[in-house]
């Protein structure tokens, strides 16, 4: 009772020992742990933020596999357009391998490389060689200088090769400046087709006489000179016993040919 007095008579003097504390507030109560597998959270921040980063990584990763698909194909060479003029292929897009081409395609030429006018090549063309081939007459006919030898063969006779006339070469003649021959016909041929013509080399202004004679009849006499065609003559010898070609030709600074073209008989 004393002492319960006193408290009451003296309330300061003992304030230091009983003095009161005032009264925190409650904390929260902490969730339970929850046991891995059955739902919420987990405490570790390092292993949210792995988790994270794994799942960005895997993110940018299918966006960029999947740009590329369609990247590839919009840009083959299989899925690109083709426009005219390039080869064979077909204009569209194929999603399909490339067909293998076939051997005729494999082994065509490449188109020729058409050069610029200043590189082009001019052909020449050279003027066509001027040779008269003999086409002798229907029916059998005998050559009087492959088949038929002259009476004076060998003195003062005609030389039997080629001649020009004209500019035009005739490789089967008999020429000469002034000479005769004769040939023994014996009644069995029945005409004498032949050409005349002077020779290119013979003396301009000067002049060639061509005679024809049948046994004892001159039957044509023609005078020609250099520089005129070679002119074709045919003569009846039907019953003629023999036949004379003569030559003759006028003065000039050079010899003046006179030739027999294809002289034939025919019979």
């Amino acid at each position: 009772m004393l002492d319960r007095d006193r408290e009451r008579l003296n309330p300061g003097d003992g304030d230091q020992q009983n003095q009161l504390v005032p009264p925190r507030p409650p904390h929260p109560p902490e969730p339970p742990e929850l046991e891995p597998g059955k739902g919420g959270g987990n405490k570790d921040p390092g292993l949210r933020k792995a988790l994270a980063t794994a799942l960005a990584f895997t993110l940018v990763l299918a966006g960029g596999v999947a740009g590329g698909i369609w990247y590839t194909r919009g840009h083959t060479p299989e899925a690109r357009p083709v426009t005219a003029g390039q080869g064979n292929a077909t204009v569209g897009t194929s999603r399909g391998p490339s067909p293998t081409p076939s051997a005729d395609t494999a082994t065509q030429d490449p188109s020729p490389t058409t050069l610029p006018p200043s590189q082009e090549s001019t052909p020449v063309t050279l003027p066509p060689l001027k040779t008269s081939s003999f086409t002798p007459p229907p029916g059998r006919t005998w050559s009087l200088i492959r088949d038929l030898a002259p009476m004076n063969d060998g003195s003062d006779g005609y030389t039997a090769g080629k001649i020009r006339v004209n500019t035009q070469d005739y490789p089967t003649g008999l020429y000469a400046d002034n000479s005769a021959s004769t040939w023994q016909l014996d009644r069995k041929y029945t005409s004498l087709v032949t050409r005349l013509g002077v020779s290119d080399d013979a003396s301009s202004g000067s002049t060639v006489e061509f005679t024809i004679q049948v046994d004892d009849r001159v039957a044509r006499q023609i005078t020609m000179k250099p520089g005129e065609d070679a002119l074709s003559v045919d003569v009846e010898l039907t019953g003629a016993f023999r036949l004379t070609l003569s030559v003759r030709s006028s003065i000039g600074l050079t010899v003046t040919n006179g030739a027999w073209i294809d002289p034939v008989l025919t019979g």
